[in-house]
């Protein structure tokens, strides 16, 4: 597969937005946090609070109307790509 630039991607669409998690954002820990409140939100959280200050919650301000599924979609062709990701390395 191919790394496709963050421009081409349809971030509404669940595989497009695991390839923008896995090779578009660096930084491993805001990975993982981005991670755990769509596993949150996968189970009808609403993915904690966006900060201290405001009290607005991830659901709230950017996924109001998106279901419970799209979330565990992501989260599923997120794992498929660290599959094909390490079966790559493997590879050489």
């Amino acid at each position: 597969m191919s790394e496709r630039k963050r421009e081409d991607l349809n971030m509404d669409d669940p595989t497009d937005r695991a390839i923008f998690i896995s090779y578009h954002m660096k930084n491993p820990g805001m990975q993982s946090e981005v991670l755990g409140q769509y596993e949150d939100m996968a189970t009808g959280g609403d993915g904690g609070y966006c900060d201290s200050f405001n009290r607005v919650t991830f659901r709230e301000q950017y996924y109001k109307n998106v279901p419970n599924v799209w979330f565990s979609s992501v989260l599923r062709e997120f794992d498929k790509l660290q599959i094909y990701k390490e079966m790559q390395t493997a590879s050489g």
